[in-house]
């Protein structure tokens, strides 16, 4: 234990002198503290002032009734601390009469996982990656939830951080939330609005896309890597040069038009349209996150501009307002 308390202490110096914009907060788990948004409701407030979950507050989390924000905020007041908890343990003995280590994840109840997840997360944020399989279960199961989407966000973000060192992408996975119009709000706006105000802090790491001067805002990421092929996605890149885009879900086919100029898509394929004529492009056009991506060497052909990287500040530059084909 003492050897972990001072790798935390360790962690924490380095994220102070590596990144000092939050050298003050410590991560997404640990500095949204969107409860105190709910201290009106009688068992936030009494969670917030305890150090671990009794049965009363075991079995409110678990009764399927009970709001899945309000959950989340109970969690979130419990909180965490430097040495682990193990209240996702005493989660299990409470509800199902055995230890953790024995439940069978598959046949537990969604807002069961959803609970078990978060408290795994606030219990040992150091080791996140063993709540997300959990939170993914119950995201599938509430697929228009805007509090699971977003706990799982966070979770996922702390991974990001402690696991991954990918700090570029944490910003983004609790933006995509926010921008996805597919989710019901079922969390108060107050309690977003904390979430976002510690998250907003990690935007400066995040890539950009940048077309002709202008940062074009994207609800994807701004590029990709696959195969060391640098991909775009396609909609952003024509619309930043004030084109138009449309999306064929039947048959899966994307047709972009600047000026004059039509481009027809297929995911999947190499082959493209370029004014009806056949072209083969460098690797496939791919979907991520439901946007289509499409090789940088076929934008600065076809759309005649130049498209720079700059790996310091992780920005994609697409220059030129040539039009298609000059």
């Amino acid at each position: 234990m003492r050897k972990k308390l001072c790798f935390v202490i360790l962690t924490a110096i380095t994220i102070f002198l590596l990144y000092p914009a939050i050298g003050y907060a410590d991560s997404p788990i640990t500095s949204t503290e969107f409860y105190v948004s709910y201290l009106d409701v009688d068992i936030v407030e009494k969670a917030s002032e305890m150090d671990y979950i009794d049965e009363e507050i075991a079995r409110y989390l678990s009764d399927p009734e009970n709001p899945l924000d309000i959950k989340a905020a109970v969690i979130n007041a419990i909180g965490w601390r430097f040495e682990e908890k193990d209240n996702a343990e005493r989660y299990s003995g409470f509800i199902f009469g055995k230890p953790l280590g024995e439940l069978d994840f598959d046949t537990v109840p969604a807002h069961d996982l959803f609970c078990i997840g978060y408290l795994m997360a606030m219990d040992n944020y150091f080791e996140p990656e063993r709540a997300i399989p959990l939170l993914e279960k119950a995201c599938e199961a509430f697929p228009g939830s805007f509090t699971a989407a977003m706990i799982n966000a966070l979770v996922k973000a702390q991974a990001a951080m402690i696991i991954e060192n990918k700090w570029e992408t944490i910003w983004a996975l609790a933006d995509n939330v926010v921008r996805n119009k597919n989710l019901e709000m079922d969390m108060r706006p107050e309690a977003v609005d904390i979430i976002m105000d510690y998250m907003i802090l990690f935007k400066s790491y995040a890539p950009e896309l940048n077309v002709n001067g202008k940062t074009v805002e994207t609800d994807t990421e701004p590029y990709v890597f696959i195969d060391v092929e640098m991909l775009l996605p396609v909609r952003f890149v024509i619309e930043g040069l004030g084109g138009g885009v449309a999306w064929n879900g039947k048959n899966k086919i994307v047709t972009c038009m600047l000026n004059d100029t039509v481009i027809i898509l297929k995911i999947n394929s190499k082959d493209v349209l370029v004014d009806y004529e056949c072209k083969t492009l460098d690797a496939e056009i791919t979907t991520i996150n439901n946007r289509t991506y499409v090789p940088a060497s076929f934008i600065r052909e076809a759309l005649g501009v130049d498209v720079q990287l700059n790996e310091n500040t992780r920005v994609v530059n697409v220059i030129g307002n040539y039009g298609i084909g000059n």
